[in-house]
């Protein structure tokens, strides 16, 4: 039953994980953070590197995040359960920041 949960909490987050870059994406626009653009090319280039760079953070911390099966410490098993939710969250919000400020 123990383990049941551990697979359960690891495709919950994952799942999660998955949709935090489109969630992001929708609360930036409502809180009216998503930078204007003058080209289409521009804003082409920052939609797929939203997405695009979004979905890689996401896939690379969900590879890391199989160490949570392994990792013995309370701690690190925290850190590796949810980094497929935090990854890509921090990677969204840097490239928003980076493009609004730039």
């Amino acid at each position: 039953m123990k383990n049941i949960v551990k697979i359960l909490l690891f495709v919950i987050v994952n799942g999660l994980g998955s949709q935090a870059t489109p969630i992001l994406a929708n609360v930036a626009v409502m809180l009216d953070a998503v930078p204007k653009f003058s080209s289409e090319l521009a804003a082409s280039r920052f939609q797929d590197l939203f997405f695009g760079g979004g979905t890689w953070a996401w896939i690379a911390a969900a590879v890391i995040s199989i160490g949570y099966f392994f990792v013995k410490s309370a701690e690190w098993r925290m850190v590796l359960i949810l980094a497929p939710l935090f990854a890509p969250i921090i990677y969204c919000v840097g490239l928003l920041l980076y493009y609004k400020f730039a």
